[in-house]
């Protein structure tokens, strides 16, 4: 057999092993599996597609120890109030905002001394609808409150004359229960709770009054809805 018809059968032998080569890497598409419709993904290796659910805002609960005016804060838009007076205005308040360089710090928000030394404490069905009168200053002038907000066992009491000019009355004690569902006295802005809910602490009652709600967890004011 001459050379160059050994090298023919070699070179023919060489394609026919590449070719079943070749076919070992080939398989028909299993039944029912159409190649332009490929099978589902397990949910185990499937991606979550984050466009398919509304962004939702994060509520996060102050922390325990009272923040610091000035201090940097992640929580763009939280308040966070300490103190023990259910008047707002009597407790340190600050706010989670932007800082001027490109960053968020606390601000405190104004706040005033209130004598709470003055509250009559206890139940609040013997003084409600009572005069009352607010306390003066060393000097016997009133002091500049129009409103003193007094914590009881069984709401708040606030010494009153009213909400506004056309709801005017004598200085008295008016008094507010909330519900069974939400504390006796106000709850402190950014204070964590528990189920969501709304309480009512004479928002349309008296001028201090508020409507706080919990919701995600969080204890924030809420807008009044008076008649």
């Amino acid at each position: 057999m001459s050379t160059s018809i050994r090298i023919r059968i070699a070179a023919l032998a060489l394609s026919a092993t590449l070719a079943a080569a070749c076919g070992d890497l080939y398989s028909e598409p299993t039944p029912g599996n159409d190649v332009g419709n490929p099978p589902p993904i397990p949910s185990s290796q499937a991606f979550f597609d984050a466009s398919s659910v509304a962004p939702k805002d994060f509520v996060q609960a102050c922390p325990h120890n009272p923040a610091v005016e000035g201090a940097q804060c992640d929580a763009t838009g939280a308040t966070c109030e300490y103190g023990s007076s259910p008047d707002m205005h009597c407790n340190t308040t600050l706010s989670c905002g932007p800082d001027g360089n490109s960053g968020n710090a606390w601000t405190a928000r104004p706040s005033v001394l209130c004598p709470s030394y003055d509250c009559p404490g206890g139940a609040s069905a013997p003084i409600e609808g009572t005069p009352c009168s607010l306390p003066t200053d060393d000097g016997g002038a009133p002091t500049d409150a129009d409103e003193l907000v007094c914590p009881m066992t069984d709401g708040i009491c606030t010494c009153s004359t009213g909400t506004d000019p056309a709801h005017a009355h004598p200085r008295v004690w008016v008094c507010v229960k909330p519900s069974t569902s939400c504390p006796a006295t106000r709850p402190l802005a950014g204070q964590s709770c528990g189920d969501d809910r709304t309480c009512d602490y004479g928002s349309c009652a008296f001028k201090r009054g508020m409507r706080m709600e919990c919701k995600a967890g969080v204890w924030t004011s809420a807008s009044a809805s008076c008649n």
